[in-house]
């Protein structure tokens, strides 16, 4: 196999993993955000970039790192991790379009609990405030 063709893997693996860009890193990452940003890399990550409306051509890291990372990771956190595996695998892109958008709708629907979650811790933090005014 072109080892090439696994770059656009490398560059997304590295970033939304948040590797350490040594030198061999750097130089694997930028050559995979470059095949990305000419349209060679597999339809999966294609169809990520299209549901987080990011443009290919002018793609920065923090896009695998902000936009197309946490849709993959989470499948793995509310579901199966397959969805993420088998978007990743998928030739097609009308097939990789479709797991994409379930990924996208999972990942809205962590954003969701993530918001909830945040607004209870809240909320119990100002009443252990107020309790701490009214002890002697």
């Amino acid at each position: 196999p072109n080892l090439a063709e696994l770059l656009d893997l490398v560059a997304l693996g590295t970033v939304a993993d948040v590797v350490p860009l040594d030198a061999n890193n750097r130089i694997l990452t930028w050559q995979g955000m470059s095949r990305i940003r000419a349209g060679k890399c597999r339809p999966g990550i294609k169809a990520l970039l299209e549901v987080a409306n990011r443009d290919a051509q002018k793609l920065a890291a923090s896009d695998l790192g902000f936009a197309l990372g946490p849709r993959l990771n989470a499948a793995g956190r509310l579901d199966d991790m397959s969805v993420g595996v088998a978007l990743l695998l998928c030739d097609n892109i009308g097939e990789a379009r479709v797991l994409a958008n379930e990924l996208d709708a999972l990942n809205q629907t962590r954003k969701e609990i993530e918001q909830g979650m945040q607004v209870e811790a809240l909320t119990l933090c100002e009443k252990l405030e107020r309790s701490r005014d009214t002890l002697p």
